[in-house]
C-alpha cells in the first residue's frame, strides 16, 4: 500500500498551480425580519456556481452559491451536492425546492437545511456552495475558489464542512479522462481510466476495495491541503450514501443514510458507489484488477436496499426533509467538536 499511497498523494502540484475562477454573487435578497429566522437582519448574496467540466456545464438549480452576511466575525463554509443544497424540501406537504426546475424558496431553504442550522448555532455568517448532481471532484476543487473569495471579508475564523458523495460521479467529470501532467499528478495517475504515466502500475494491481480506500484518502488529503493553504484549521467532511473506508477525526463517523436508518432501527449495508452503471464500466479503470460478478451483484443489492429505505423513510422524500436536516446539523457540530448541546 505504501507504493500506491505515495503515488496517489502527488496533489501538491494540483494545489500550487491551481487555476482560480472568480465567484460572482450578483443578486441580493431581503426578507421580512423574523426573530427566529437565521436569515433575518442580514445581507444575502447569491449566484450560480462556475463549472469546469466538459461533461457537466449546465446548472439548473437556482442560487447554488450563497453568502449570508450577519456581520459576524466567523463564517461557516458548507459545500456539497443536492443533500447539502436542500433539494426536494417540502413545506406543508408541498415541494418548495426543486433543483431540476430551478424552483427555490430560498428563505425557507436557508432556515431549514443543516448548513443554516450550523451557522445559526455557531452564530456565524454562512457561505453555501451546493450543486445538485455534482461530483466530489467538482465539490473539492471548487473549495479554493470559495476560500479565496472569502479573504476579502477578513473573518477571524472560518469553519469548513465538505460533503463527500458517491465516487461513481467523478467519471462523469472530464478531468478524469485528462492525460495532461497537471491532472495525472493527482488521481488520474492512479485511479482514472488513462494509463498511468509513471510506469509504476500494471493492469490488475489494485483490488476494488483498494481503489475505494485510495479514492477516499485522496479526497480527504486534497481537502486538507486546500485548507492548509488558506490557514483553515477547523474543517470536517461527511458522507451521505457510502461507508467510511478510513475512519479519522476528519470524517464524521456515520454517513447520513446510516444516521437516519439508525433512528428506525433499520439495518443494511451501504453501497460503496451509488451509480449502478459504474459497475459495468469497471474494466475502464486501468489499474483495477477484474471484479467478479458476485461482488458486483452484492454492491447492486446494497444500492437497492439503501434506495428502498430512502423511498420509505418519513424523514426523506429521497432527499432529507427539514427535521432530518436539523438533527444532522447538531450531529455534525458535535462530531466536529465545535458545539455542545446544553439543555
Amino acid at each position: 500500500m505504501t507504493l500506491l499511497t505515495d503515488n496517489l498523494q502527488n496533489s501538491d502540484v494540483l494545489i500550487d498551480d491551481f487555476s482560480y475562477i472568480d465567484i460572482s454573487l450578483s443578486q441580493t435578497h431581503e426578507f421580512i425580519p423574523n426573530s427566529l429566522d437565521y436569515v433575518s437582519n442580514c445581507k444575502i448574496s447569491t449566484g450560480i456556481t462556475p463549472i469546469v467540466n466538459d461533461f457537466f456545464q449546465t446548472v439548473t438549480a437556482s442560487n447554488t452559491e450563497i453568502h449570508v452576511q450577519k456581520q459576524a466575525k466567523t463564517c461557516v463554509v458548507v459545500t456539497g451536492e443536492s443533500w447539502t443544497y436542500g433539494d426536494r424540501l417540502h413545506e406543508h406537504d408541498q415541494m418548495v425546492v426543486e433543483a431540476v426546475t430551478g424552483d427555490d424558496k430560498i428563505q425557507y431553504r436557508l432556515n431549514n437545511i443543516f448548513a443554516g442550522h450550523c451557522a445559526r448555532l455557531l452564530k456565524s455568517d454562512l457561505y453555501l456552495s451546493a450543486v445538485p448532481g455534482n461530483s466530489n471532484t467538482g465539490i473539492v476543487l471548487h473549495l479554493p475558489n470559495i476560500l479565496r473569495y472569502l479573504q476579502q471579508f477578513d473573518y477571524d475564523k472560518i469553519f469548513v464542512v465538505v460533503q463527500i458523495t458517491s465516487p461513481g460521479r467523478c467519471f462523469g467529470d472530464s478531468r478524469w479522462n485528462s492525460t495532461d501532467d497537471y491532472w495525472q499528478n493527482y488521481m488520474g495517475n492512479t485511479l482514472g481510466v488513462v494509463k498511468p504515466n509513471n510506469n509504476l502500475f500494471s493492469k490488475g494491481m489494485i483490488t476494488l476495495d483498494q481503489w475505494y480506500d485510495l479514492y477516499e484518502q485522496g479526497m480527504i488529503d486534497l481537502i486538507n491541503k486546500i485548507c492548509n493553504k488558506f490557514d483553515i484549521v477547523d474543517w470536517i467532511s461527511w458522507k451521505n450514501f457510502n461507508p467510511i473506508r478510513n475512519p479519522s477525526n476528519r470524517i464524521v463517523r456515520l454517513p447520513w443514510v446510516k444516521f437516519l436508518a439508525n433512528l428506525y432501527n433499520c439495518e443494511f449495508d451501504l453501497p460503496n458507489c451509488n451509480e449502478a452503471q459504474w459497475f459495468a464500466d469497471l474494466n475502464k479503470i486501468f489499474v483495477l484488477e477484474p471484479c467478479d460478478h458476485e461482488r458486483k451483484m452484492l454492491e447492486l443489492d446494497k444500492i437497492e436496499q439503501s434506495n428502498e429505505f430512502l423511498g420509505q423513510s418519513p424523514l426523506n422524500h429521497w432527499h432529507p426533509q427539514a427535521s432530518a436536516h436539523h438533527m444532522w446539523a447538531m450531529y455534525l457540530l458535535e462530531q466536529a467538536g465545535w458545539w455542545q448541546h446544553e439543555i
